[in-house]
């Protein structure tokens, strides 16, 4: 990265930053709550598993799906993720929202009657429309 000597476009240059880091963070919590909500629910281990993460993706599954202590657990883990988006900085690399579960794919093909097929890239489209609309 350059290294910037003018004082003008430091601040403009901080600006910028300060202004996407704050749209990246509305819409990865955004995301990640579209998914919780519109994920459909049999034992809730799908949708609480949706997780956010900074840098790389999640690429664990948190608990079993007949166990409610594991879902609390997969619950926490969610909460975690979304502490660490509201401090979310650039310099920290990506975002990412992670759901391993094997029969994720099989819900947002539309195996579930709660739920249409690719309920996932329309909560994300949701998501983008709701900040871009608070603008």
């Amino acid at each position: 990265m350059a290294v910037i000597d003018d004082p003008q476009i430091r601040i403009i240059v901080g600006g910028l930053e300060q202004f996407s880091e704050r749209q990246i963070i509305q819409l990865s919590l955004e995301v990640t709550a579209n998914l919780i909500e519109t994920t459909p629910v049999d034992l809730g281990w799908a949708r609480a598993n949706w997780v956010p993460s900074i840098g790389q993706p999640y690429d664990v599954v948190v608990g079993q799906p007949n166990d409610s202590s594991d879902v609390g657990a997969a619950r926490r883990k969610q909460a975690e993720g979304r502490n660490a988006l509201r401090g979310y900085k650039l310099t920290r690399g990506p975002i990412f929202v992670s759901n391993n579960v094997p029969y994720i794919q099989k819900l947002n093909e539309g195996s579930s009657a709660q739920a249409p097929a690719g309920f996932v890239q329309m909560a994300i489209q949701t998501a983008i429309a709701t900040v871009q609309g608070a603008r």
